[in-house]
């Protein structure tokens, strides 16, 4: 299995949209279409409001990169940077099973 990690800086009075736009249908609809995907959840900081991860799971690194490289990623992706005031950090992960 194959984590991606996105971790943001986010404007604090944004959090409830951020948490709207990737709790929504069209992402989940991105999501459910792409092969591979295993689950996927925004982690908040309990202790600073704009510390924020995206959280991906991908059976592999191949379906994880075609998810992200695709399409249908640079519609819903680009919807989330109106909300965030730094430039992320992404990191990968192979979760050895």
């Amino acid at each position: 299995m194959w984590i991606r990690l996105v971790f943001a800086k986010a404007d604090p009075g944004k959090i409830d949209e951020i948490r709207k736009l990737y709790q929504s249908q069209e992402l989940t609809d991105f999501f459910e279409a792409q092969p591979g995907h295993r689950f996927h959840h925004l982690l908040e900081s309990p202790t600073d409001r704009g510390d924020i991860v995206f959280l991906t799971a991908w059976n592999s690194e191949a379906e994880m990169t075609a998810a992200f490289e695709s399409e249908a990623h640079e519609i819903v992706g680009p919807k989330f940077k109106p909300y965030l005031v730094a430039p992320s950090d992404r990191k990968v992960y192979e979760v050895r099973e």
